[in-house]
């Protein structure tokens, strides 16, 4: 039931899920297409639990302090709660199953199996032909290009904007991680801190936007009438919340900006 393992659990797939994009073109197309279909669906299987985990440990707490007579708020939670530990139940569910045990053999036979060389379409073969520093510095400075174009104007971007603005930031921060050994030093610990800072700052209000969808698509407007529309107060809360940290975001963005990349 402890949160931390549900989040635990979702970064290791997203990692695992961006090694294996990045790695695509010198990897088995049919592998990475079998195995990522797994993988994609053992994520589905946990955001839920991740998402009420959030909203009813983190994003209710503060307004159910600020509003602790508002008996709307008090059954807000405690619906909320019953939720999550479903959410919690289908994900336990989800890693006792056979299709996650398969996924486990599947994923482990295929990884003893990597170091065998595959051949391109001339003949040659890719494993260890490939030159590993000019490849992560052609990744991460593609990376560092998408994210820098979609991160124009970071701060009045619309959600899905900024929400694809956190995709791009994520899997940069997971190349340059991937590749962090090649390069010591201060200066790539600067740039990926850089990252992980503006990372959470945009993690906040992805958040914010989940719990619109969460209040939209579990708690009917009946429920909501009958208990003095808790959803006004929190979409209020978290709406404001998202504006002052505006400030906080250019900010972020600002000091990963100054950072030159590590690579060149």
């Amino acid at each position: 039931d402890d949160s931390e393992f549900v989040h635990q659990m979702r970064v290791a797939l997203r990692r695992a899920r961006s090694a294996l994009r990045m790695f695509s073109s010198i990897l088995s197309s049919e592998k990475i297409e079998a195995v990522s279909k797994e993988l994609q669906w053992l994520a589905s299987a946990l955001n839920g639990a991740r998402n009420w985990d959030v909203f009813v440990l983190t994003t209710l707490p503060p307004i159910l302090v600020a509003f602790p007579d508002h008996q709307g708020l008090v059954w807000l939670h405690t619906h909320s709660a019953t939720i999550r530990q479903h959410s919690h139940a289908q994900a336990r569910d989800a890693v006792v199953s056979p299709r996650y045990q398969r996924l486990l053999l599947i994923l482990g036979a295929w990884l003893c199996t990597l170091a065998e060389p595959t051949a391109s379409p001339n003949g040659a073969a890719k494993s260890g032909e490939t030159d590993l520093c000019a490849f992560a510095a052609a990744v991460l400075q593609k990376r560092h290009r998408q994210l820098k174009k979609r991160g124009k104007h970071v701060t009045i971007l619309s959600p899905a904007e900024r929400h694809a603005v956190r995709i791009a930031a994520k899997k940069l921060r997971y190349a340059a991680e991937f590749f962090s050994s090649m390069y010591p030093g201060e200066r790539i610990r600067r740039y990926i801190g850089a990252l992980a800072a503006l990372q959470d700052v945009l993690g906040t209000f992805n958040d914010d936007a989940t719990t619109e969808i969460l209040l939209q698509e579990v708690i009917t407007s009946e429920d909501m009438a009958a208990h003095q529309h808790p959803e006004g107060v929190v979409l209020g809360w978290v709406q404001g919340a998202s504006r002052v940290r505006l400030a906080e975001l250019a900010r972020t963005w600002d000091a990963f900006i100054e950072r030159k990349p590590f690579w060149r």
